[in-house]
Parts: C-alpha cells; structure tokens; sequence
C-alpha cells in the first residue's frame, strides 16, 4: 500500500519529472497529499503490461498508474485489455480525453470508456483525478449504489488510461429536458434520486463539485445516476 512505504519512495513514486530534485520531490509529495489520496481498496491485483515494456515515454507512467490503480480484473486472475472490449462510438469528450461506447466481447454488455491521455498523468492534478474517480466508481459498484455510475473494469493501453464504466443508456437530463420539458412530478423524482446519489457521497466524506444536468443520466428503468466525479474531492 502506498501510506505503508516511506517517504522517499512515496516522494519517487508520485514524482512526475525524473530528474526533479528530492526537495521538489517532497514538495511534490505534500501537494498530493494535501489532497488525501487514499490508497486503493484492499484485494485488487495491480498488472504490468509486457508491450509497454520497451516504450520509454510511457513506461514509468503506467507503472505508476498500474500501482496506484490496482486495476479491475473482469476475471480472477486475468487482467483487461482493450482487446476485451469492441469499441463502437463516441459518446462525448472532456478536458482530459473522450468517452466511448463499447461493448465488452464475452458477455455483449455494453459500457462506457473514458479514456484519459497518458502525458496527461504528468499533471500532478490529472494523476489524483484519475485514482479518485476509479475509487468512487468503484466504491458506488462494491456497495451497489443506484444513484451513481458504477465501475465495470479499469485497464492501460499504450497511450491511454482507461475506466470502463456501466452504459446508462438514457442519456444525459439536459438533452430530455431540451427535447421534451419536464413535468413537476419527474422533477421531484428525479432530484429524489440525485439527493439519495449525494447522500451516498457526503456519508463517505466525499463532495462531487460539478453536479450539472449532464452530469446525471438517466437508465433503462427511468432513474437518475450521477456520473463524471473527475474534480470530486475527499474531505475531512
């Protein structure tokens, strides 16, 4: 676990430029964490990837990200791939990469990937953002919660960290609303569920920062699941 190692390795570890000085290092480190990383749940295996393995821009970065992650396996001692997945269409975009519909092919069930650009995770603040949103995805999946977007699995490629999330195929509120208005009862339904989703998140200490109408989709049996908790922040 990354709170267990000492300083100087945890410095190394979050370190972003190689050549940085131990002092920069450490100021590096306080800033990280002033923001309460946390390490990543117990039980999760983390993978190296043998093809990055001779790619020297992304070798240390992914390594970083393959350790902090400890990514999602979809089967007991296999670790994801891009290969699992067959990517069919772009869903929207964001300051740090795109989101892709998918479907994963084993099983045929469709999810979400948002893939973030590797030279990204350069950006001390990108980096954080990444193993946060993982472990709220991943905490809304392990205790089941309905009212937020719940991880399916989290994998690298060569260029890109990825987070494969459950499809909510009802869109997003704002295009419904745009199209077809909204009745006072649905409102009141759907601020229901965004409240029980917010309450899920403020009992684990942790604040969204962007709630906005597209940033809650609605699923297939017509409930609201807030979703993008990329500048979500643990708080004390």
């Amino acid at each position: 676990m990354i709170g267990d190692e000492n300083k100087e390795e945890r410095a190394e570890f979050y370190s972003v430029n190689q050549d940085r000085n131990e002092e920069e290092k450490m100021e590096h480190l306080e800033r990280i964490d002033s923001e309460r990383i946390a390490p990543t749940p117990p039980g999760l295996l983390s993978f190296a990837h043998p093809e990055n393995q001779g790619n020297t821009r992304f070798d240390s970065t992914i390594q970083r990200i393959d350790t902090a992650l400890n990514h999602t396996r979809l089967v007991c001692g296999t670790p994801p791939s891009i290969d699992d997945f067959n990517i069919q269409s772009l869903l929207g975009e964001g300051s740090y990469g795109k989101v892709y519909k998918a479907n994963y092919r084993k099983t045929g069930r469709a999810v979400a990937i948002k893939t973030i650009e590797s030279f990204y995770m350069d950006e001390p603040t990108a980096f954080a953002s990444v193993l946060r949103e993982q472990r709220i995805l991943l905490l809304a999946k392990k205790e089941n919660c309905h009212f937020l977007t719940r991880l399916f699995a989290s994998f690298s490629t060569d260029h890109y960290t990825c987070l494969a999330m459950e499809f909510v195929e009802g869109g997003d509120l704002v295009s419904h609303l745009v199209r077809d208005g909204m009745s006072q009862e649905r409102t009141r339904f759907y601020s229901a569920c965004i409240v029980l989703g917010l309450q899920f998140l403020h009992d684990r200490n942790i604040t969204h920062r962007d709630l906005k109408l597209e940033n809650v989709l609605l699923d297939r049996d017509g409930y609201a699941k807030i979703t993008d908790f990329g500048i979500s922040k643990e708080v004390e």
